[in-house]
């Protein structure tokens, strides 16, 4: 259930940072939603059982684990629009 919980968390995370960066075409707005999705995966899969005792036992996603993956994919998304628009060749 977290894994599906986490899924939708980057998704909606990286439309939300495509809408911020003005993304205009439809492949660069996937592809955020993309990196979205993988960077939600690994903050709540690796840094969502160091936040506290027993997030990792649940299994449900609470709202610690949601939070963490929402930075997760907002900083992994922002990270790769940064790499992308530096690369002008």
């Amino acid at each position: 259930m977290k894994w599906l919980v986490w899924i939708i968390v980057g998704l909606a995370t990286g439309r939300i940072v495509a809408w911020v960066m003005l993304s205009r075409d439809a492949p660069a707005r996937v592809v955020n939603m993309g990196v979205g999705v993988v960077g939600a995966v690994i903050a709540g899969w690796f840094v969502a059982p160091l936040m506290g005792p027993g997030l990792d036992q649940l299994a449900v996603a609470d709202l610690r684990s949601v939070l963490v993956s929402m930075f997760g994919g907002a900083l992994l998304t922002l990270m790769y629009n940064i790499v992308r628009w530096g690369d002008t060749d």
